[in-house]
């Protein structure tokens, strides 16, 4: 979208609560090697990649639970004595 308001309304409407990023010139997303949209990326708390895919399928949602969940067992496991 090239208007940014528009942006901010979609996300709030949608109720999504994740950081989102407006990107007009697709300058961040260009630096994950990727021109399609949407992209979803997961960076680590590190910032290490830890997901990217170009574009939405029926199982993104999945893909993305199954990685965040991960992430988070393996960022609790590691605070654990």
């Amino acid at each position: 979208d090239e208007d940014q308001s528009k942006f901010e309304d979609f996300v709030a409407e949608q109720g999504i609560r994740w950081p989102q990023d407006w990107d007009p010139d697709g300058k961040l997303l260009s630096s994950f090697s990727s021109d399609a949209i949407p992209s979803y990326v997961l960076l680590g708390p590190d910032g290490r990649l830890r997901f990217l895919q170009k574009g939405y399928t029926p199982d993104t949602y999945l893909r993305l639970r199954h990685v965040i969940s991960g992430a988070l067992n393996t960022t609790e496991a590691s605070l654990k004595p």
